[in-house]
């Protein structure tokens, strides 16, 4: 009830890939958690509020295994999108980056997708804002999504 009406449908289907991925890619099996001194129930924290002179801010955040660069630069190779000696030597927050690229998955082929990383960047793009993120390996993922107050773009573009 704290999201303005005109960008219900533009955080609802922001937040649904956010949180398909946290579950997905970020929160680990009670297991594994278990042996990384994690409880074994993993936690996405969903936080929506008046970011002063910024409009709103959005925040979706895991306590799971951050994302895994590793994974991103051999796909990054694989897809053609870095060359090896290139993906051997990106900074950390370029790496990151690159979910955000049409297409790029970590999920192997046949693997249930949501609408993807880079139609969340559109999304919020289209509505005037900023996508940023920040992970620490084996402890978190974080999402943050700054919107304007007012919205710029019609919630149509959405439908």
């Amino acid at each position: 009830e704290d999201v303005p009406a005109g960008y219900r449908r533009t955080i609802e289907k922001v937040l649904g890939q956010l949180i398909h991925n946290a579950i997905r890619h970020g929160v680990e099996t009670p297991t594994d958690r278990v042996v990384h001194d994690k409880p074994e129930t993993g936690t996405v924290a969903v936080q929506f509020q008046r970011a002063g002179n910024d409009g709103y801010q959005l925040s979706v955040q895991d306590d799971g295994r951050g994302l895994d660069h590793d994974r991103i630069r051999a796909e990054a190779v694989r897809q053609g999108v870095l060359t090896a000696e290139d993906a051997a030597t990106i900074d950390a927050r370029k790496l990151a980056g690159l979910i955000f690229r049409p297409g790029f998955t970590t999920v192997g082929e046949g693997g249930a997708r949501g609408i993807g990383m880079d139609v969340v960047r559109e999304l919020v793009s289209k509505a005037g804002g900023r996508v940023g993120i920040a992970t620490k390996p084996g402890e978190y993922t974080r999402f943050r999504i700054t919107l304007p107050h007012e919205k710029k773009a019609s919630d149509a573009a959405v439908a």
